[in-house]
């Protein structure tokens, strides 16, 4: 139960890095989407999740969550290899998508990033905290 009141506070700890989280503007009206962003891991493997929290009125949220990793010490996506990639045309209100990996027994640095936008408006963009997990998927240390 410990270990899991552990992986719980660490999706919520590593869930933003406020810093690059970006929203689009637009001048005339557009739909509120929420996408939440966070990382967690355990069982061996690592999880990306991004959830359509909110949308106001019917729409289509294009959305793409993708897991980085890397071996050494990074500190931003650019400088990590994109591990796993998941894509869904519509991701509905209250619906999550999740790309995720197994750690392949090796202790590493990880970060989730997600792009998403609703029906033609501009593409907004989600990055966690890179978070370092053990070799059995347990959150370590957020960078």
């Amino acid at each position: 139960m410990a270990t899991m009141l552990v992986a719980l506070s660490a999706v919520a700890l590593c869930a933003f890095k406020p810093a690059t989280q970006t929203e689009a503007e637009s001048v005339s009206p557009r739909l509120f989407t929420n996408i939440s962003l966070g990382i967690s891991g355990g069982d061996g493997m690592v999880r990306a999740t991004a959830r359509n929290d909110f949308t106001l009125f019917p729409s289509t949220v294009y959305v793409r969550v993708e897991l980085y990793r890397s071996y050494e010490v990074a500190y931003e996506y650019t400088e990590m290899e994109r591990v796993s990639v998941q894509t869904t045309a519509d991701l509905n209100m209250g619906q999550s998508i999740v790309a995720e990996l197994s750690t392949e027994g090796k202790s590493a640095y990880w970060l989730a990033r997600t792009r998403y936008r609703a029906d033609n408006a501009d593409w907004s963009e989600k990055v966690t905290n890179v978070c370092l997990f053990d070799a059995d998927g347990n959150l370590v240390q957020i960078m």
